[in-house]
């Protein structure tokens, strides 16, 4: 009984330790710090803006202290009095002393220390005692107000050293930030003259950086790096933030190579050339949205998430380590993929390929807490999905300068697109049911909206989910009504009636939903930065119908549609890359990608076999669809196919840049190839072998008729 009684003191003991905390918000007495003497400018700006988060969070303000609970300590401004007073309290201090911008966190003594290597490093540490209490990185560009508390703590074990996978990581506004300077010069910098960012609307950009732990920014080539030259303050609000100011035309010392994507999110690859010959390392610039051939995107930001892990991912493992810029026309439009891409260039192993969905849960829940991000996940999945089958500024089927030598001309008109109604159980109609799903899904989430997050909701969900719906009901719908139409009748048929209203009344929400983004939201905040025809372009013009309709006619022919369209394959024999049945090693699924949202990347030599029975004999055509990746420099892009074990047929993803089949390639996320086989009743394997690297697979298709007019593979993808 003795015994007994002892275990039980000794395991209580225990639990009571591990579940002991120190409290650094009691909910009565300010939070408090102490501080050393000398600290960098940067340190103090990140006081400032953790004195905001924590009015945000407790209804008062820091309060600096000789016993204050957080002890900020910067490793390169102490002095030697300081160090050896330091030296003392057996803190991790030779972990990261040696290290740039790197930072600790750890409970010593019932104090929490945030501890970093310098200025920058000690910045990122304190902003992370932000994101610990509650408070989102987008708090201000995202009006993301952080949810009241009444109590902080930190467990006394609690202990992380981070520390950047990227020496130079930062965002560039070079020609994309056409509809950031109209906002600056209205609400932000008033002062100045048209067109000109000033050190208000910089200092916010800059505050962004430090909390996405980035160091470096692209304020424009050209009249951009000029302007940011001339107006007054801007550099000394730089130097403030300890942040980098440079231009794709003039790289930083240390980076000796720098690579760009195509401008749709596709990088080049980067040889087989030891890294270490690469003296000052390789840079990346990536594209968050882009202007120029074949068609703009710089209304929402759609990228998808696996695009962007896999080819920053790929780039890192090939060296690039020294500097990653994502190009963005407005930080705000690109919270999420920005995010992304920063913690990826904070911490490479923060995301993997089979994580890239617990990524995006983790930021829903960050901005909107667990029960309503929990809500989003399958809404936004599916957006990227469907948005990844076309962004909604791609669904004219349109393309711009057309001429090559000017982006003020050489735009083609809108034309019908790709989406058939004949096709597979009507895949046009079923295309709209998707995304009338998904904004039922948002409604539903948005009734558990805390109040004060409905306009972070509105700008970060709603409007990119409403807006693209829209978009995709206005060309459609369009579409419709020109294919049922004739001339003679067009105002006495019914149907061809409701497709045109209908897609008036989408485009007119289009209009609505953007007005509430610049005139309501947030009081106003935002006024003239969201635009909903970026350059004027034709795919955002009203719908091109057979003729006008009047009032009477959109209201009495308007009522919204219930979409509904029942998939049907046919005899077509349709899969996922991801449904394999054998594969060799090395064979990897990447979350959120292709239209599949769940593509297969193939290293050299890496195949896939599928089962399959068919029980029709005759030839058929073998469609194959990959995400269009890009070869290694010089090299190739190949993989064969084979059907039960026969000669296999080799097929090359080279496409020669701004060409009319990487045009169509780039537009569509998918690179689709045909083949001819002839196949017998029974069953059958499909062998899929990459050649080169770079092979990543999402959908097939054996289909029988050889001329069918459809744009989507008839399947439900991969990932929900």
């Amino acid at each position: 009984m003795k015994l007994r009684a002892l275990a039980c003191a000794a395991f209580l003991t225990l639990c009571s330790h591990a579940w002991s905390t120190v409290v650094w918000f009691d909910g009565q007495h300010a939070v408090s710090y102490t501080r050393q003497l000398k600290l960098s400018p940067v340190v103090e700006v990140a006081l400032d803006m953790f004195n905001s988060d924590m009015m945000a969070v407790t209804g008062r303000k820091i309060e600096n202290s000789g016993k204050g609970i957080i002890q900020i300590i910067e490793l390169d401004q102490l002095s030697n009095k300081e160090f050896k007073k330091l030296s003392k309290q057996r803190l991790p201090y030779e972990q990261i002393i040696a290290k740039k911008e790197t930072f600790y966190i750890g409970v010593h003594d019932r104090r929490i220390v945030v501890m970093g290597s310098d200025g920058r490093g000690t910045a990122y540490g304190i902003l992370e005692l932000s994101r610990l209490a509650g408070v989102s990185p987008w708090v201000w560009w995202g009006d993301v107000k952080p949810e009241h508390q009444n109590r902080l703590v930190m467990s006394d074990n609690f202990k992380t050293i981070q520390s950047p996978a990227v020496a130079w990581r930062g965002i560039s506004l070079n020609n994309e930030d056409w509809s950031l300077r109209p906002w600056a010069h209205e609400r932000m910098d008033t002062r100045l003259r048209k067109g000109d960012i000033g050190p208000r609307t910089y200092k916010k950009i800059f505050e962004l950086l430090l909390r996405l732990r980035a160091n470096m920014i692209w304020p424009a080539s050209g009249e951009g790096t000029t302007a940011f030259a001339r107006v007054k303050g801007n550099r000394e609000v730089a130097d403030s933030c300890d942040i980098v100011v440079g231009s794709s035309s003039r790289l930083p010392n240390d980076v000796a190579m720098s690579i760009s994507d195509d401008n749709y999110g596709y990088l080049p690859r980067i040889s087989e050339e030891p890294n270490e010959r690469r003296k000052g390392g390789i840079g990346v610039c990536y594209h968050l949205s882009a202007q120029g051939q074949p068609h703009d995107y710089l209304w929402l930001s759609t990228t998808q998430p696996g695009l962007i892990y896999n080819e920053m991912r790929t780039a890192y493992d090939m060296g690039a380590k020294s500097m990653w810029i994502a190009e963005v026309h407005n930080p705000k439009v690109a919270a999420y993929g920005l995010s992304l891409f920063m913690d990826m260039a904070w911490n490479i192993e923060y995301v993997h390929a089979n994580t890239v969905q617990e990524h995006l849960l983790a930021w829903l829940r960050q901005q909107f807490g667990k029960e309503v991000g929990d809500q989003l996940l399958p809404a936004m999945t599916e957006f990227y999905r469907l948005t990844g089958n076309r962004r909604p500024e791609f669904m004219g089927w349109s393309q711009v300068d057309l001429d090559k030598r000017t982006y003020d001309r050489g735009f083609s008109p809108v034309s019908n697109t790709e989406f058939d109604a004949l096709a597979f159980g009507n895949e046009l109609e079923r295309y709209l049911a998707d995304f009338q799903r998904i904004k039922k899904m948002v409604d539903n989430a948005e009734k558990n909206i805390r109040p004060e997050l409905k306009d972070a909701f509105f700008a970060a969900i709603k409007y990119p989910v409403y807006g693209a719906a829209a978009m995709a009901v206005k060309h459609l719908e369009a579409q419709e009504s020109r294919l049922l139409a004739r001339p003679q009748s067009f105002h006495i048929d019914d149907e061809a009636l409701e497709s045109a209203a209908r897609s008036i009344n989408a485009y007119r929400e289009i209009q609505q939903l953007t007005a509430h983004y610049n005139q309501k939201m947030a009081g106003g905040k935002w006024h003239n930065i969201m635009s909903m025809a970026p350059r004027a372009l034709p795919v955002f013009s009203e719908p091109a119908l057979p003729d006008r309709l009047n009032e009477e006619e959109i209201q009495k022919y308007g009522a919204p549609e219930k979409y509904q369209a029942k998939l049907k394959q046919g005899i077509c024999i349709v899969r996922n890359a991801c449904d394999y049945s054998a594969a060799t090693t090395g064979v990897t699924p990447i979350e959120m990608l292709g239209h599949s949202m769940k593509a297969i990347a193939l290293p050299k030599d890496g195949q896939m076999d599928f089962k399959f029975n068919i029980d029709k004999r005759g030839e058929a055509i073998l469609r194959i669809a990959t995400i269009p990746t890009n070869a290694s420099n010089g090299g190739a892009t190949r993989y064969a196919v084979s059907i039960d074990g026969e000669n296999p047929q080799v097929i090359s993803l080279n496409e020669p840049y701004r060409s009319d089949g990487w045009k169509q390639q780039v537009m569509r996320g998918q690179a689709v190839h045909s083949v001819r086989v002839y196949l017998g009743w029974g069953s059958h394997t499909l062998s899929i072998k990459a050649l080169d690297p770079n092979i990543i697979v999402d959908q097939w298709m054996i289909d029988y008729e050889a001329d069918r007019k459809f744009y989507l593979f008839p399947i439900q993808p991969a990932l929900k």
